[in-house]
């Protein structure tokens, strides 16, 4: 579990936006639902379960696993779906005895399973961002 310290700079419902440093960790990081990058800080939306107020410090806790699996469904499926597009596309043209063209179906399958999985991945991504099921969640409020 990853630890991480910031000020409340905004509350409502049950959730808040909290600003923290920006660290080594925040490069190449995945989870662009839950923190954005606002200068040398970084914005984080957390579930606030004990009440900080605007301008508090506080203490968050996000676990390894919440960006695991936006990640996986962010880059690991786009990626499956290129691969599985291609392989569907090369069958369909050895099957309908279209041998020498197996490349051109096996490059139009990559592309329409790439796109079928940008849809997918959007949909998963709205209501990621509705959730609250991945979200960082404040565990203590300093002084």
């Amino acid at each position: 579990m990853v630890i991480e310290e910031g000020i409340v700079i905004e509350q409502k419902n049950g959730q808040v936006l909290i600003a923290i440093e920006r660290t080594e960790a925040c490069e190449g990081c995945p989870s662009t639902t839950i923190c954005r990058a606002d200068g040398n800080k970084m914005v984080m939306r957390a579930k606030d379960p004990i009440g900080a107020a605007v301008g508090q410090k506080v203490k968050v806790a996000v676990e390894p696993a919440n960006f695991i699996y936006p990640a996986f469904w962010v880059y690991g499926f786009p990626l499956l779906s290129l691969i599985g597009g291609g392989v569907v596309g090369n069958l369909l043209a050895l099957g309908l005895s279209f041998n020498r063209q197996s490349q051109l179906f096996s490059a139009v399958g990559a592309s329409v399973g790439v796109a079928l999985s940008f849809l997918v991945v959007k949909r998963f991504n709205s209501r990621l961002e509705k959730g609250l099921e991945y979200l960082p969640v404040v565990i203590e409020i300093g002084s």
